[in-house]
């Protein structure tokens, strides 16, 4: 089994995905049910992409004990 991130078109949007393939990566049979980034049009997605990855790069490390909403699901 193999995988990659794909571009997949739904009823209200694009989304990027991992998606699974069969061992010779001829047919894709599965993909996460959770999408990476959305849009509405696959340019969309790759402008969120390239934000991500601009962001990643110029912010800090983050510890998730420090990420804290204002209800506290936590304690």
């Amino acid at each position: 089994m193999f995988w990659s991130y794909n571009i997949v078109k739904l009823e209200d949007g694009y989304g990027l995905y991992e998606v699974y393939y069969d061992d010779d990566w001829s047919k894709p049979f599965m993909r996460t049910e959770d999408c990476m980034a959305w849009g509405e049009t696959p340019e969309e997605v790759q402008t969120v992409l390239r934000m991500m990855f601009t962001d990643s790069l110029k912010n800090p490390v983050l510890n998730d004990e420090d990420i804290r909403e204002e209800n506290d699901s936590y304690n």
